[in-house]
């Protein structure tokens, strides 16, 4: 005897991020109302990871129908810029890795949108160090520092 299967709703699932994962909030049966708290989510903490999944149940799995298979409608990610629905899997070009010579020469010549702060007091410590070695040097050895430096 063959047991019935019968057509399960598509679902949908409200996650935040975890360290260790994501945290089912909500599953709900309407997209709309998946959505709006997903929206509400992202207002009230910016700075969260947010994802709206649909899960569509899996007929061939092996233990009590337990078994979903899910599909990324909605993510919010605050480093990339907040929410992205994706359509398509989108293709980065360092998503593949870099060989060898092109890590090597760097970037190109493009410039990085970050700013690096210059160690502007360690240079003016090492100059004041040169110069007063410069000064010492030339008490020593006195005008003829240069005639000292060549002997040698």
């Amino acid at each position: 005897m063959a047991a019935e299967r019968r057509q399960e709703p598509q679902r949908y699932a409200v996650q935040r991020g975890k360290p260790g994962g994501w945290k089912t909030v909500h599953v709900d049966e309407d997209e709309a109302a998946a959505r709006s708290l997903f929206c509400e989510m992202v207002r009230l903490k910016k700075t969260g990871y947010f994802r709206v999944i649909r899960l569509a149940h899996n007929p061939e799995a092996d233990y009590g129908g337990h078994e979903y298979n899910w599909t990324l409608i909605a993510l919010h990610d605050p480093k990339r810029g907040g929410s992205v629905t994706p359509a398509a899997p989108p293709r980065r070009r360092s998503d593949r890795p870099r060989p060898r010579a092109a890590q090597a020469r760097g970037t190109r010549g493009r410039r990085s949108s970050e700013r690096l702060p210059l160690p502007v007091i360690l240079y003016t410590l090492f100059a004041l160090v040169g110069a007063v070695l410069a000064v010492v040097a030339y008490m020593v050895y006195g005008p003829s520092i240069g005639e000292a430096l060549l002997a040698r």
